[in-house]
């Protein structure tokens, strides 16, 4: 996260277009906070860590958006940092809506690779990772079978 050291950032996770549900993760210290300023539901600052709450995305008392919204507090999470990912209505209109919302809070639009662990890596380093443990299970998984 380069030059993002102190910012809270947010990112549409999914594929932006029509589909059932839409998700935006936003990484940083004040994510919970700053969410939970537009969030009508639980106080998500009050919340356990690794938990899902349901409630709306409001602007000025008018309901944006019914979602669901995970809170992760750091520092377990793949960034380190505080991370809530809002589950909201698939579509362009709905998450274009509550992701400006977010803009409007001060939450900057991340960049490409900004969703990384800075103890890991970036993300295709770990993919490889992953991929190449799964390339050794699979071959001693083989190597078993054939042995019976």
């Amino acid at each position: 996260m380069i030059g993002y050291e102190n910012d809270t950032i947010a990112a549409i996770a999914t594929k932006l277009g029509v589909g059932a549900i839409s998700i935006i993760r936003i990484s940083g210290k004040d994510a919970i906070s700053l969410v939970n300023k537009i969030f009508e539901g639980k106080d998500l600052e009050a919340v356990k860590s690794h938990t899902i709450h349901y409630g709306y995305i409001v602007r000025d008392k008018e309901k944006i958006d019914e979602v669901l919204v995970t809170v992760m507090k750091a520092p377990k999470t793949f960034t380190r940092e505080d991370v809530v990912e809002i589950n909201c209505h698939g579509g362009i209109n709905t998450t274009l809506t509550v992701f400006s919302l977010l803009q409007e809070l001060g939450i900057k639009a991340a960049d490409r690779g900004d969703f990384q662990s800075p103890f890991k890596g970036p993300l295709p380093s770990l993919r490889k990772t992953v991929r190449e443990q799964h390339r050794i299970a699979a071959t001693a998984a083989r190597t078993t079978a054939l042995r019976k």
